[in-house]
């Protein structure tokens, strides 16, 4: 038996998406309709449960102690944080599926810890009918067995005045991505609270910005805000197979990749992942809203005065608990956090780690050496026998799979402690072995800042190689960490970049690098203020060791 997150957990069926479609084609042609809210109409009635008996147990006793083990098997607040979640992501599967992942994220919010939050809003998707915009539920009340939740009914109202939010009642009758979450938040937060319950539909990225700036206006200090979503929906039963052969290590990449936009708080970066794989997340324009109020910057004194961080707290499929891949459906749990209150520890939870690690590309001292010696060579063929070398087989001890990998990689040449070149390609453009014969010759030939390296100059050259993580655009200037951030500036057609190390060999702060790098891109030196677009990257730099 598997589960799908939009299928009750004991009767798993064929996924939502062609009855998504189906309703799509209805609204086109008029055999559905959209119900707006009605000035006039009163937020009373309660939305009964549509999960109870099936997603979870109707038994209040029995659904109480359900959610009690989950939360005893999570981590306590102080072995992760000092001080609770402010936001975060959350799956929604039945609990028998993904209730030990919700419930990392829910136990934070425990007794004391909780106590600040007076209003909830739950962000999700619309898995049973297609819409434009987004969809709120004006009842007074949402039932579970534990008892009914009340609706932040004034918020509800003035959200229902905005463009783009409306009321679509049909969506909200069996959905239960919201639902679901309900009473983990009746069992941990013991004072009184109010929920606004918000279904996502046809969304694109353009909107996520403005439906969140629409809900910012009702954060305050006391508002939680929950994605809710599971990550890939994997098999053919969901229609969704975009590698054949290692589902466990494949099924970690692709979730990996849209998590890692997701932590660093890139809306952007997740909309392109989508679009690069369609990746198979239910609630990535849920979490797309989340990810823009989370960067919204006069949002930023509530938190700290500082942009929010995240944390993985746990991951697993639903293939590690039935032990086959054939329907799997992953799960994550992300918290957001004020800046100054997470403890130290790893980002990523453990069967997160080993993908991360094979993704950024460390190489060890061998495949260092091997690099820095493959551009030397390089430079004496070139000026001694007028050839380029071409690599056709690697030592024992570097890894073909790791040097013929497609990255960004800039070749620096100093002579005498002067530079003599530095050229090099930001985004990969060709295997890595190859960037570097290429680029070591282009620094040395072809830096028009420089003359031409002569044959008699090799000798005294010292190579110093700078291996590049993907670019990532950043929100603003106070995301770039000097030291270790690269930065790429563009206005218009002017562009210009200083790789990671240059800001501290020249003892420059933020703003003086920022200041250099507008000029060296032939801009007025403030244009980084304004207008311009930034983008960052890491760098594995190492180097020749000096005579």
């Amino acid at each position: 038996m598997n589960p799908s997150c939009a299928t009750q957990p004991l009767h798993p069926r064929a996924g939502s998406a062609p009855r998504a479609l189906g309703l799509l084609i209805a609204i086109a042609l008029g055999l559905v309709t959209l119900t707006p809210h009605s000035e006039a109409e009163p937020m009373t009635g309660t939305r009964p449960s549509a999960l109870a008996g099936s997603w979870y147990s109707a038994d209040p006793r029995e659904l109480a102690r359900s959610i009690d083990e989950h939360l005893a098997r999570a981590r306590p607040l102080a072995e992760v944080a000092a001080g609770p979640p402010i936001a975060f992501v959350a799956p929604h599967a039945g609990h028998q599926w993904s209730g030990d992942a919700a419930a990392q994220l829910y136990r934070l919010l425990e007794g004391p810890a909780g106590h600040w939050v007076s209003r909830v809003i739950l962000l999700g998707p619309s898995h049973y009918q297609g819409f434009r915009g987004v969809s709120l539920l004006p009842v007074a009340a949402y039932q579970t067995p534990l008892g009914d939740v009340p609706v932040d009914t004034a918020v509800v109202a003035a959200l229902l005045e905005q463009p783009g939010f409306q009321t679509v009642r049909t969506a909200h009758a069996q959905e239960h991505c919201l639902e679901i979450h309900l009473p983990f938040l009746q069992r941990v937060l013991e004072r009184p609270f109010q929920i606004v319950p918000i279904l996502c539909s046809s969304l694109n990225y353009t909107e996520w910005a403005r439906i969140a700036a629409a809900l910012a206006a009702h954060v305050d200090e006391h508002t939680l805000i929950i994605a809710s979503s599971d990550f890939t929906h994997y098999g053919d039963r969901f229609g969704y197979v975009p590698f054949r052969g290692d589902p466990d290590t494949n099924l970690r990449r692709l979730d990996l990749g849209a998590i890692e936009t997701i932590v660093r708080l890139d809306p952007r970066g997740l909309e392109d992942y989508k679009q690069q794989t369609d990746i198979s997340v239910c609630g990535y324009r849920a979490i797309g809203v989340l990810l823009e109020i989370l960067r919204t910057e006069k949002l930023w004194s509530l938190w700290g005065h500082e942009r929010p961080v995240a944390r993985v707290l746990d991951y697993y499929r639903s293939a590690d608990l039935v032990g086959e891949f054939n329907g799997s459906v992953s799960y994550a749990a992300i918290g957001f956090f004020h800046a100054g209150d997470l403890l130290a520890g790893p980002l990523y939870p453990p069967r997160l780690r080993a993908v991360v690690a094979e993704s950024r590309l460390e190489l060890n001292a061998s495949e260092q050496s091997y690099l820095l010696e493959l551009a030397r060579q390089a430079l004496r063929e070139k000026l001694e026998h007028g050839r380029t070398p071409h690599v056709e087989s690697f030592p024992p001890g570097v890894s073909a799979e790791k040097l013929r990998t497609i990255c960004g990689v800039f070749v620096t040449l100093e002579s005498h402690g002067q530079l003599r070149g530095c050229i090099g390609s930001i985004e990969g453009r060709e295997p890595l072995c190859d960037g570097v014969i290429h680029n070591a010759l282009n620094a040395a030939l072809e830096d028009p800042r420089f003359p031409p390296v002569r044959r008699e100059e090799v000798s005294d050259l010292h190579i110093e190689i700078s291996v590049l993580t993907p670019l990532r655009e950043v929100f603003g200037p106070q995301e770039i960490e000097v030291g270790r951030h690269g930065v790429v500036l563009q206005r218009g057609g002017h562009r210009a970049v200083f790789l990671p190390q240059v800001a501290p060999e020249q003892g420059w702060d933020r703003e003086t690098m920022l200041t250099q790098l507008a000029r060296k891109a032939g801009l007025p030196g403030d244009a980084w203020r304004a207008e311009a677009k930034l983008k960052v990257f890491e760098a594995q730099v190492f180097e020749e060791e000096h005579p």
